[in-house]
């Protein structure tokens, strides 16, 4: 009955997705959650029923494809892929990216009933491991709660919690598993926690200077006890001295330098305005400029197109 709902609901005709819409909203309140398959590229995986991804998909046809032309730009360009995905939930973005025989993938998921999903979807592909675990910018035991709903997970701090998180590093996690040292691409998703831990990755990015892709929300990172300005900063410390912005839907906004302070400080004021709001931001070590050239004049002929 779930998975009858879930493809009516994600139905082309109008009508029919409304009415499913509701009785799926009257189901997941009333009757609770179930596991449903769900084909994101081609690739059927396990969701379980109230995850949002497949909706969002369907009614904005770019939220989250960029990841696999940034997959596919490493591929033609650099080699195979070898990806750290922190926040790695049900295993969209593997399924994204498609799994190539050269491809490493790395992925990382705190919440436990998106990691029993994760596991159902990829435990057995070759070439990934699969690690259920917090991260942060340093190892030991912190005072909050993970709340998992509309198929995200993220920590809430305060508000009388007694509950303790535990946690670890990027790079104490890499160093349990050979350091990872050919990582080119890591991906961080955590709500909020981004530049924790992208902090905690320092030695990670230090030894292999990785492509980073991650999502930057001004709000929620100020929730964390964390600045978007200062994460950049110290990315820009570490190398990464030009930012490709994207929005939350996908679209292509531009390149920003770190030393445009103003801009970037703007473009933060801009999304602390809109409630939900956030970036995604794609960031090349300066060792790879020309790389990160020829990705952008090729977002840009690619988005160009889609006005034509």
């Amino acid at each position: 009955m779930y998975q009858f709902v879930l493809d009516r609901s994600l139905s082309d005709r109008w009508s029919i997705s409304i009415v499913f819409g509701l009785i799926r909203g009257a189901m997941i309140k009333y009757l609770g959650d179930e596991t449903v398959r769900w084909s994101i590229n081609g690739r059927s995986i396990v969701i379980n029923f109230a995850h949002q991804l497949p909706y969002y998909m369907k009614g904005y046809p770019e939220y989250s494809r960029n990841i696999s032309r940034i997959a596919d730009f490493i591929r033609s360009r650099i080699g195979g892929l070898c990806m750290i995905d922190v926040g790695a939930n049900v295993g969209d973005t593997v399924a994204m990216c498609g799994l190539k025989p050269d491809d490493k993938f790395f992925l990382v998921e705190g919440d436990p009933t998106y990691f029993a999903l994760l596991k159902q979807n990829f435990a057995n592909e070759h070439g990934v491991v699969l690690v259920h675990t917090m991260l942060s910018d340093r190892f030991g035991i912190q005072p909050g709660s993970l709340v998992a709903a509309n198929g995200t997970a993220r920590v809430e701090q305060g508000k009388g919690t007694s509950l303790n998180l535990h946690y670890t590093t990027l790079d104490l996690l890499a160093a349990a598993h050979g350091g990872l040292k050919d990582t080119n691409l890591l991906k961080v998703d955590v709500d909020g926690y981004d530049g924790r831990v992208l902090r905690g990755a320092r030695q990670v990015i230090d030894w292999s200077h990785p492509i980073l892709f991650f999502e930057c929300s001004p709000r929620e990172l100020e929730a964390a006890g964390d600045d978007a300005l200062a994460l950049l900063d110290d990315l820009s410390a570490l190398g990464y001295r030009r930012f490709v912005f994207y929005d939350n839907l996908g679209y292509l906004l531009g390149v920003v330098s770190a030393d445009s302070r103003d801009q970037l400080a703007d473009l933060m004021f801009y999304s602390r305005q809109r409630p939900g709001y956030y970036y995604d931001i794609l960031t090349f070590h300066v060792d790879q400029n020309s790389y990160l050239d020829q990705f952008l004049a090729q977002e840009r002929r690619y988005y160009g197109n889609l006005s034509r």
